[in-house]
């Protein structure tokens, strides 16, 4: 916590470090401003120094003052003239003799010189003077300053002028005991009059030869918490615990005045606490503190203490003010009344008990204690909360709607009136659509009880039937029934092409064929492909977004397995690899390479082949497992699983129909699909081509009005590319479905043959290879049996 009125000093103090840094660095600053706060640090800088500064009325003139005096007159043009005291303090006026101006303030001199004009002059001259050049004097501050030393400054300098040129106060300087001594003769001035009260009267204007003592510092107190101005004080030593807080600007109304913490010192002996009652005017605020005590106000207790809560059912629940003698009858007035739905026999006031945690109930009847019955119109005390409980909130009530539902202009919820009845829903809701049926069903149900259903007819409501106008009761659901055959704006589909009247038809019903559909059009031409035939058909009417997202799924999840399988494929893809760069090449036996044999009297044949026999059992060995290796897969190379796009997961809005079949006629013809509302079915013209696209030498379109073969088309286009995946060959037929294309199957009028490409490699040892080496290692095989089965025999 800073020192009361040490920050008043801190930019003198700023700008002198600044000053002083610029001058050990070399640098020195021009004084732009030549008064007492210019910058001017110390006795050097301020040698011959000449000093701007207005004077004050009351300023004494003494030898050395300049002054400009203006004077006109009646007949006298304005004119000036400069002055200037002499040694002896007089002025020399031209034409009007001299003049002891020494001792004269301003105004007086000023006084002084007009009249002198005027015996010269007449009676009607006007004259101003102002001081054109002050003189500099000589002052010294001592003491417990912060730059103390010689200061060059102005005539006009006061004492405070001074105090900031300096920069004020030490850490240990007193602002308190601050003294001007001069002529032998101390003044004490108490700078804190003018930082509390903005009192001027110690700024004691300064001569020459003045000195300015900073003592240092008295007792400091600290004060903090709920205060004006919470700082480290200096108190002299007759001021107490009241001037303390005085000088802080007094208690603020949230601070705990009957107990303010000192942390103070029994003196001599050791530290002590001490809490000092300021809550009235008695003596224990003028509790004498010590050098280094430290004061704090505690804030109140933050709650809102007198108050009392009503909530519930009441028009104006909220927080009230809790008044002497106040009870339950006072929170109520003309204005504040319980709700028709309040339950009066049963209210709680929730008290606070004296742990100031734990709380007690206790339940009164609100209807009496508003007739003012004083068992039930108890007093109130400080935080209670009064709560009015709704009959909603103790008992189980039905939701007050109904519910209608069906063809009707506004189906919903509505609230339900005592008395309300069926042809009052009906009017709320707007009355009933075309398509409604006669019968409107009301389903009423009570969790004692199975839903009970009552019909009653609607056009008997409407001629006034009031046995069939029931009454409604809370969350009944009418239900209008409609016709599900009726509909409310006329569906549509639409046929073109090879029809003798292509246009949009009307839906003629839920179960309108595509044979009807074609009949109405009046038939095929005799130039229609039926097999080429579009149908097109409404998104809405395809899978719906549900399956969809099942699709999407599922889609994830095989992605998410196909990088999983192709992480294992190559790492057994490595293990492969790594096994084959183990296994040495297989190399024939060679004759004579067998165990070393010592004959002892055996035939040297024998025991020849008797050396031989390991190394051809180990050759048939290798033999075995080249030829087997032939045919086993070793190591390859693995790709990821393709993603499928958004694009590929779309489903398509053409619909495959087989339309020759379907125009056989019959309801049970399941090519004779039912049409909906939307459909778009275009019959092309018959074409006697088709095409051939893709890995081919030359795609072409053939004409194949006599029946011919995939392998036939093929060759027309130069058959097939290099690249081209001859398993993979499909057929676009001109009914939208896509099979394979074999060599032997035949293409049919409007097809498309697609012949794709495939990925060609090349493998560096083939199934041949592998083979024509086991083969040659096998023919090294058999000789070494030859030679061994010449020896054993």
């Amino acid at each position: 916590m800073r020192r009361f009125g040490f920050d008043y000093f801190t930019p003198s103090r700023k700008r002198i470090l600044a000053i002083e840094d610029a001058i050990s660095k070399g640098d020195v600053p021009p004084a732009l401003q030549k008064d007492a706060l210019g910058g001017f640090v110390g006795p050097l800088d301020m040698v011959s120094s000449t000093v701007n500064a207005s004077a004050p009325l009351l300023y004494t003139l003494s030898p050395g003052d300049e002054i400009t005096v203006y004077y006109w007159g009646d007949l006298i043009e304005l004119t000036s003239m400069k002055l200037k005291l002499d040694d002896k303090g007089e002025l020399s006026i031209p034409q009007a003799g001299r003049l002891v101006a020494r001792g004269m303030s301003l105004p007086q001199l000023q006084k002084a010189i007009q009249d002198q004009l005027m015996r010269v002059y007449g009676k009607n001259i006007k004259l101003i003077a102002a001081l054109d050049k002050l003189k500099s004097i000589q002052i010294f501050i001592a003491g417990e300053a912060f730059r103390p030393g010689s200061y060059s400054v102005s005539a006009v300098t006061t004492l405070f002028n001074a105090l900031y040129a300096c920069g004020g106060i030490n850490e240990n300087g007193s602002l308190r005991n601050i003294k001007l001594l001069r002529n032998n003769a101390a003044t004490t001035v108490d700078f804190y009059d003018f930082l509390m009260n903005g009192d001027k009267r110690p700024d004691i204007p300064l001569q020459a030869g003045d000195i300015i003592l900073l003592g240092r510092t008295g007792k400091l107190v600290s004060l903090d918490g709920e205060v004006g101005r919470p700082a480290v004080y200096e108190l002299n030593t007759n001021e107490t615990l009241r001037d303390l807080v005085k000088m802080a600007n007094g208690i603020k109304p949230s601070g705990l005045t009957n107990r303010v913490h000192i942390q103070s010192v029994i003196s001599h002996k050791e530290k002590a606490v001490v809490d000092v009652d300021l809550s009235g005017n008695v003596p224990s605020a003028d509790y004498e503190l010590y050098d280094g005590d430290m004061v704090m106000v505690e804030p109140i207790i933050p709650e809102v203490q007198n108050m009392v809560t009503l909530s519930g059912a009441v028009k104006v629940p909220g927080v009230y003010e809790l008044k002497k003698s106040m009870r339950v009858v006072d929170l109520f007035n003309d204005v504040n009344q319980p709700w028709g739905d309040a339950l009066l026999e049963r209210t709680d006031i929730i008290r606070l008990d004296k742990d100031r945690k734990t709380t007690t109930a206790i339940p009164i009847n609100l209807g009496k204690a508003l007739k003012k019955d004083p068992e039930h119109n108890i007093e109130l005390v400080s935080l209670d909360r009064v709560v009015v409980y709704s009959k909603w909130d103790v008992k189980f009530y039905p939701a007050r709607i109904v519910t209608i539902q069906g063809p009707v202009q506004r189906p919903g919820d509505y609230p339900r009136s005592e008395g309300m009845r069926i042809r009052d829903l009906l009017l709320m809701a707007g009355g009933t659509m075309p398509g409604s049926l006669n019968e409107i069903t009301i389903s009423k149900a009570r969790f004692y009880s199975a839903p009970t259903l009552i019909t009653v007819k609607a056009d008997l409501l409407e001629k006034g039937d009031e046995s069939q106008n029931l009454f409604l009761d809370d969350e009944d659901i009418v239900m209008v029934r409609s016709d599900s055959d009726f509909l409310e704006r006329p569906r549509w589909v639409n046929i073109s092409g090879e029809v003798k009247y292509p246009g949009t038809y009307p839906l003629m019903g839920k179960n309108y064929k595509l044979s009807e559909l074609v009949q109405q059009a009046g038939g095929l031409t005799k130039t229609a492909n039926p097999k080429g035939a579009v149908f097109l058909r409404r998104s809405d009417h395809l899978p719906s977004p549900e399956q969809m997202s099942y699709v999407q799924t599922v889609n994830k999840i095989v992605n998410e397995l196909n990088i999983v399988d192709f992480k294992r494929q190559s790492v057994r893809n490595l293990v492969l690899y790594q096994q084959e760069a183990r296994e040495p090449a297989a190399q024939p036996p060679v004759l004579g390479a067998g165990i070393p044999v010592i004959s002892t009297g055996t035939d040297v044949k024998q025991a020849a082949a008797v050396g031989m026999a390991p190394a051809i059992a180990q050759s048939a060995g290798q033999l075995s497992g080249n030829l087997l290796a032939a045919f086993t897969p070793g190591s390859g190379v693995s790709s990821e699983g393709r993603t499928l796009t958004e694009h590929q997961l779309m489903q398509s809005q053409r619909v495959i129909i087989a339309l020759e079949k379907g125009l056989e006629g019959g309801s049970d013809n399941p090519d004779n699909i039912t049409l909906m509302n939307g459909d778009s079915i275009a019959i092309p013209q018959k074409t006697d081509t088709a095409s051939v696209i893709g890995a081919v030498l030359n795609p072409v379109t053939v004409n194949v009005s006599t029946p011919q073969k995939v392998k036939d088309v093929i060759a027309l286009a130069g058959g097939y590319a290099k690249d081209a995946d001859k398993e993979e060959v499909l057929i676009m037929r001109v009914n939208g479905s896509v099979t394979t294309g074999g060599d032997s199957r035949y293409v049919e009028t409007g097809d498309v043959i697609y012949v794709p490409t495939k990925v060609v490699t090349t493998e560096i040892v083939t199934v041949a290879d592998k083979i024509i080496n086991a083969v040659k290692f096998t023919l090294a095989t058999a000789a070494s049996v030859i030679v061994f089965l010449a020896l054993i025999h």
